[in-house]
């Protein structure tokens, strides 16, 4: 009978281990493997929340700006905005039309952040891309 309870036992705390390295995707393969994730949601007509999650490449690493892109494959990407940044987690809010990038047809949108190391060098990181339309097709 104890022995059949310290199984259980092992098994739930295996179990609680499993869920909890699930639970950050964000900062799965951290460190090292930096990761930003880029959500952007209507707040009312035209305007929108982006939000943007990172994880840096190393802890002591601080993300200095956000840099707003367009995708344009095959043509070079198009620079829509950028702001300074301190924090791992950046929320704004934006009028649609700077998220347009494409007139009258679908946006791509993807956020690059750039990170400062201790030594003053920097990288960036780009997040995921959105595809949506932002502004109304008339």
């Amino acid at each position: 009978m104890r022995g059949s309870k310290r199984k259980v036992v092992g098994a739930v705390g295996a179990v609680v281990v499993a869920v909890g390295l699930v639970a950050s995707p964000v900062a799965a393969g951290y460190p090292g493997a930096g990761r930003c994730e880029l959500a952007i949601t209507e707040m009312s007509k035209g305007t929108y929340r982006v939000t943007n999650r990172c994880a840096p490449k190393n802890a002591a690493d601080r993300a200095t700006q956000i840099i707003v892109w367009g995708e344009d494959w095959p043509d070079l990407d198009d620079y829509l905005t950028s702001l300074p940044t301190s924090g791992l987690v950046t929320s704004f809010i934006v009028n649609g039309a700077v998220l347009n990038e494409d007139g009258a047809s679908r946006d791509e949108v993807y956020l690059e952040t750039r990170f400062q190391r201790p030594n003053n060098t920097y990288y960036t990181i780009k997040s995921n891309v959105i595809k949506r339309q932002f502004m109304p097709i008339f």
